[in-house]
C-alpha cells in the first residue's frame, strides 16, 4: 500500500550519530540512501506522506586496506506506532479523536457520543489522498 503520489511528500533522513570510523578513526562517506518506511501524517484538511530515508557510510580508508574487515554504519528510522501501517501518530490521534467527539458540548461526560462512522472516515481521508483500504 502507498500514499498518492498527489500528496505533499516530507522526507525524514537518518544518519548516523557518529561517522567516524571506529576502526581507524578516518571520516565516513555516506554511499547512499534507502526509503525505509512511509507514513502518513494529519494536519487538518490535509494528507502528507513522511519518508523515512536511512542513509549508510562506509569507511574509504578501511575499503582501500584488504586486510581491513569493511566498516559501515547506518541511521535508523523510529519505529512506526503500528507495525506495517500507514498510519502515522497523528492520523492515529484523528481516528480516535473522531471516535469520542461529543455530539453537543452541553452534554455532561458519559452521556452519548457522536461516533464519526468508519465509512465516512474513510471517505474523508481517500479525498485527502490517503489510500486507506481502496
Amino acid at each position: 500500500m502507498t500514499l498518492c503520489d498527489l500528496v505533499e511528500v516530507e522526507c525524514v533522513h537518518h544518519h548516523p550519530d557518529d561517522t567516524t570510523c571506529a576502526c581507524c578513526r578516518h571520516a565516513m562517506t555516506d554511499i547512499g540512501s534507502t526509503i525505509v518506511r512511509e507514513e502518513a501524517k494529519f494536519i487538518p484538511a490535509k494528507m502528507v506522506k513522511v519518508q523515512h530515508i536511512e542513509h549508510p557510510y562506509e569507511c574509504k580508508a578501511c575499503k582501500r586496506d584488504a586486510s581491513m574487515p569493511a566498516q559501515l554504519k547506518r541511521g535508523h528510522a523510529p519505529q512506526p506506532a503500528i507495525q506495517r501501517s500507514l498510519a502515522g501518530a497523528s492520523v492515529l490521534a484523528k481516528v480516535l479523536h473522531d471516535k469520542v467527539r461529543p455530539i453537543r458540548a452541553s452534554l455532561p461526560p458519559g452521556e452519548r457520543m457522536d461516533a464519526l462512522r468508519i465509512g465516512n472516515q474513510r471517505q474523508e481521508f481517500v479525498q485527502l489522498g490517503h489510500p486507506c483500504g481502496t
